[in-house]
């Protein structure tokens, strides 16, 4: 990927008449480039940031962006022009990665694709064969030797809803049409599956978990509740402030009539928060970081003369403000809990008793771990009960007919 510093790199190169070749300008704020130059550039600083001197596995992402960029840029070229193009790119890039194995720099190398499960006929599809015939052939040009390639891994998306890996027969190895699971299990090839809660279908994505929540519950009472309270101490916090005099100092600092009507905006913006992950990310990033900042200010100008009354109100704040959050969070819990129910039913028809006690989420897990050609599965975890849920699949059996619970999920969905 070209973002960020790489970016802000790539373009100054490009105004000294000196750019990377063959980049692909996917969108703003994202280019890309497979071009040995590029590739070499990304090794160095790799290894200075992380303090290395050989890279384990290096993996080159989502080379699809150049299918993907022909096709929205509507190009001329025949479709197979087009990818043979693509391919001998691959290639071009293979020859560095076995260069690098030869100097030390690497160990292996692996490409990760969204579009290794898509159907053959897809214009984006990548061909898991005809990757592996660029590697034995990069193998080849480096060593004279097709056999010693070291294109070991790939990284594809895989659940319960993207089930093509496991489905899709898209690749074709003797003669015969298997899918990308059983061509890197043929091939030697470690697999690590991506996205295995995060499901993209029909242009939306849904989160295969369920959250805490009150299932009956009168939210929109809770609500108003949570609403009133908060008003109620914001009022008085204001009032107090002023009496002492710290209201302005406070001010010079942050923006403090945000947090005299949080209850009120939150009511107002609600109906324009898309679903659970956008709350939590307006909560995460905005909310919290900005209040936190506004707490730190206000308690270091009562410090002195009023820190035991600004501990008392404080204690309260927060309480009203907590309670104000954790009902909003559980009114988009219940909302993708329903929205996700009929998946969780139409697993438990294939599922023992035990099994379908899981959560939902380590049903979702377990059935891609469960999968054969399944090497790792990389989930993402940025809480501690996040991490003991996952963790909770270590001692459980694999599901025994994981195509049998995509054919559940398919007739439910």
């Amino acid at each position: 990927y070209m973002q960020g510093q790489n970016l802000e790199q790539a373009q100054q190169r490009e105004a000294s008449d000196n750019p990377w070749e063959e980049v692909v300008k996917y969108m703003e704020g994202c280019w890309h480039c497979l071009h040995p130059d590029f590739l070499t550039d990304q090794w160095t600083r790799s290894t200075e940031r992380l303090g290395l001197e050989t890279i384990d596995v290096y993996l080159l992402h989502n080379p699809e962006y150049f299918l993907s960029d022909a096709k929205n840029q509507s190009a001329q070229s025949s479709w197979e022009a087009i990818r043979d193009t693509f391919y001998d790119r691959v290639y071009r890039a293979f020859i560095q990665m076995e260069q690098f194995v030869a100097d030390g720099k690497i160990h292996y190398y692996g490409v990760s694709s969204n579009t290794f499960p898509d159907p053959q006929t897809d214009f984006e599809h990548v061909s898991l064969t005809r990757v592996y015939e660029a590697a034995t052939k990069a193998a080849e040009t480096v060593y004279g030797d097709h056999a010693v390639n070291h294109f070991k891994v790939i990284q594809l998306p895989y659940n319960l809803l993207e089930s093509e890996a496991l489905t899709e027969a898209n690749n074709e190895i003797d003669g015969t049409r298997i899918t990308v699971l059983e061509a890197a299990k043929s091939l030697g090839l470690g697999v690590l599956v991506n996205r295995p809660l995060n499901a993209f279908k029909d242009n939306q994505m849904t989160r295969l978990a369920q959250y805490d929540h009150r299932p009956n519950a009168d939210y929109s009472q809770m609500m108003s509740l949570a609403e009133g309270a908060l008003t109620q101490i914001e009022t008085r916090l204001e009032s107090t402030l002023k009496g002492w005099g710290v209201f302005d100092s406070v001010q010079n600092q942050v923006n403090v009539h945000l947090f005299y009507d949080i209850a009120q905006q939150l009511g107002g913006i609600m109906p324009r928060i898309q679903d659970r992950n956008h709350w939590e990310q307006i909560l995460q990033q905005h909310l919290i970081p900005q209040i936190n900042a506004y707490l730190r200010q206000t308690g270091v100008a009562c410090m002195n003369q009023y820190q035991t009354e600004w501990e008392g109100l404080l204690a309260q704040y927060v309480q009203a403000l907590n309670t104000l959050f954790v009902t909003v969070t559980e009114i988009f819990n219940r909302v993708e809990a329903e929205q996700v129910e009929p998946i969780s039913q139409a697993l438990n028809q294939r599922l023992s008793n035990d099994q379908g006690a899981l959560s939902l989420s380590q049903r979702a897990l377990n059935f891609v771990t469960s999968s054969p050609g399944v090497s790792v599965v990389l989930n993402g975890m940025k809480r501690e009960e996040y991490v003991e849920d996952a963790m909770g699949i270590m001692q459980v059996p694999d599901f025994p007919q994981p195509l049998a619970l995509i054919e559940s999920v398919e007739r439910a969905t």
